[in-house]
C-alpha cells in the first residue's frame, strides 16, 4: 500500500488507484462513499523534447539527438531504455553560459567594466555567442 496523495497532485498519464470507503445500507448495493482517497501506482515520465546533451537521474551523460532518438555516449548507440533514467537536467552549452554570464557582469558593473567602450562589450558578447 502507498501513501495517498491528493486528487489535485494527479497529472495526466499517472496510474491511480482509487479506494471509497462507505457504510452499506443495504445488501448487494454498492454505493459511492465520501471518503475517497487516491494512490500513486506509477507516475508517468516526462521525457525532454530539445535536442542536446542531458544528465540523466545516475549524473551519466545522454544526448538526445534532432532525430529525436537518445544516444547514451558511453556505448556509442541509440538506447530505447531513456525512461529508466529520467529524469534529465540538460546541460547547457558553453556558449550560451558565458553569453550570460558577460551580460550579468555587464548589468552589474556597467559598460565600464571591461573598457570604456560599448563596442569592446559587444564584441566580446558576440564571439562568446557564437562559440
Amino acid at each position: 500500500m502507498t501513501a495517498p496523495i491528493k486528487r489535485e497532485d494527479i497529472k495526466a498519464g499517472d496510474r491511480v488507484r482509487m479506494i471509497s470507503e462507505y457504510t452499506a445500507t443495504t445488501d448487494h448495493v454498492a454505493a459511492v462513499g465520501t471518503g475517497t482517497t487516491y494512490e500513486l501506482i506509477e507516475r508517468a515520465v516526462v521525457l525532454p523534447l530539445w535536442p542536446g546533451y542531458y544528465l540523466d537521474r545516475q549524473g551519466d551523460a545522454w544526448e538526445l539527438a534532432t532525430s529525436g532518438r537518445w544516444i547514451f555516449p558511453a556505448d556509442a548507440k541509440y538506447d530505447r531504455r531513456e525512461a529508466e533514467f529520467a529524469p534529465f537536467t540538460r546541460l547547457r552549452p558553453e556558449a550560451e553560459v558565458a553569453a550570460e554570464v558577460l551580460g550579468d557582469i555587464k548589468e552589474t558593473y556597467g559598460e565600464n567594466f571591461l573598457d570604456n567602450s560599448n563596442a569592446a562589450w559587444n564584441e566580446v558578447a558576440e564571439k562568446w555567442a557564437t562559440k
